[in-house]
């Protein structure tokens, strides 16, 4: 092939048009099975991590401090986990994600940005859902105030721990890597790093239920209420 007949081609083919079939590829991309499934998984993520980080912690409040029946706080903790797997935990994550960009707030920001950041978005959060929450698991008006006013005055411990967990877990699962976790841990290997989101899970689980098993249950009779010992 001669260099003249080398340079047509060369033409032919910088003037070919793109396929029309290109923006379906690039929509299909974006909207399509993968993106579905894509959005599904980081949704159970999210939900999973921040459910597993900050159960133990409701529960002693619930449990302990406020004394809750047993039956109230199961419920209160179990409409939460349906709530968040439908839809609630992906309001929360993304939430989170869009007031973070609002906010200009990085991974790479400081420690203390990020804990500021997180804590006045799980004050807002627990504000807007906590009452109807504790209403429809049957707590009485005194309980769902004071554990209204718990979890708001709880949120500079629990919101930076629900939102480091959602990024640790991000990176945990191989959805995005995380810059604030330990170099060791994010070098460590995708069977490993499953592992050991899975074995925050169990730990989580483990210490929720023994808090409700060491603690004394509570039967509410007429209107006094009995404690119950294990």
């Amino acid at each position: 092939m001669g260099a003249y007949d080398q340079k047509k081609d060369d033409s032919q083919m910088r003037a070919t048009p793109i396929p029309k079939s290109v923006p379906s590829v690039i929509e299909e991309k974006r909207f399509g099975p993968n993106a579905v499934g894509r959005f599904l998984g980081q949704h159970i993520v999210d939900t999973t991590s921040s459910f597993a980080s900050t159960l133990p912690l409701f529960v002693f409040m619930e449990n302990v401090v406020l004394g809750m029946p047993d039956a109230v706080s199961m419920k209160a903790r179990g409409t939460v986990l349906l709530l968040n797997y439908a839809f609630m935990g992906s309001v929360y994550s993304r939430g989170r994600d869009l007031s973070r960009r609002v906010f200009k707030v990085t991974q790479e920001s400081l420690a203390r940005t990020q804990a500021i950041h997180d804590t006045g978005y799980l004050m807002g959060f627990c504000a807007a859902m906590s009452p109807a929450l504790y209403w429809f698991s049957g707590a009485s008006t005194k309980e769902n105030i004071g554990a209204t006013i718990l979890a708001l005055a709880t949120a500079p411990f629990i919101g930076p721990i629900s939102g480091y967990s959602i990024d640790a877990f991000r990176d945990l699962t191989g959805i995005e890597p995380s810059s604030r976790l330990p170099e060791k841990v994010r070098t460590l290997s995708s069977r490993t790093k499953a592992l050991v989101a899975a074995g925050i899970i169990a730990v989580s689980l483990c210490l929720s239920g023994s808090i409700y098993y060491l603690t004394p249950d509570k039967e509410t009779l007429g209107s006094g209420v009995v404690a119950v010992q294990r």
